[in-house]
């Protein structure tokens, strides 16, 4: 009677079937994390942005108030803008002068 090899190579078939999926498995579930990290950043990068060109904002309005009137000392500003996702944002603005015979003021933003 003859022995056919059949079983061991349907056996290594199937090993290498395998290693390959698993391969095929670790270089999806790497893709799959670099672009949920790359998306993370971008959208941490979009609100910081978001923040400084609303500082910005927050000084303009600040100078634009104190021209209008001298004794402006601040307010907190609630700008409009939902269509960004970003409800419930306030720029808080404090104006004071630095010296009492100075017409200067420090403005801070937050």
């Amino acid at each position: 009677m003859k022995q056919r090899s059949h079983p061991t190579r349907l056996g290594s078939f199937l090993i290498c079937v395998l290693v390959c999926l698993l391969v095929s498995i670790s270089l999806i579930a790497t893709s799959i994390q670099i672009s949920m990290r790359s998306r993370r950043e971008c959208t941490q990068s979009r609100i910081m942005r978001q923040t400084s060109l609303l500082v910005d904002a927050g000084f303009s309005r600040a100078i634009e108030q104190l021209e209008a009137d001298d004794e402006y000392r601040g307010e907190t500003w609630k700008p409009t803008i939902s269509t960004l996702g970003l409800d419930g944002i306030s720029v808080e603005i404090e104006a004071s002068s630095a010296q009492a015979s100075s017409s200067r003021n420090d403005l801070q933003v937050t």
